[in-house]
């Protein structure tokens, strides 16, 4: 578990909790099934995580603001886009 002493070490050090955030657009399952094993990841370390789960027939414009909400967001330090 080195990740895991590693988040551990920065939020004691520096006050930090790492952020993952994913904008998962469609709804196959397989890309479900795999964006809810990442949030499991995260959870398991001291990860932060972050979700968002958008139609298949979502709008260019709709997806981009939900980008630039976590770009704005200082808990999010990652951001997985997964269309499916």
């Amino acid at each position: 578990m080195r990740l895991s002493a590693e988040v551990s070490r920065m939020k004691e050090v520096i006050g930090v909790v790492p952020g993952l955030a994913v904008i998962l657009v469609g709804d196959r399952k397989d890309s479900a099934t795999y964006v809810h094993n990442k949030k499991k990841a995260c959870e398991s370390v001291g990860i932060n995580s972050f979700e968002v789960h958008l139609p298949a027939d979502s709008e260019e414009e709709e997806v981009l603001k939900f980008i630039a909400g976590f770009n704005d967001d200082p808990s999010v330090h990652g951001l997985q886009y997964v269309q499916c």
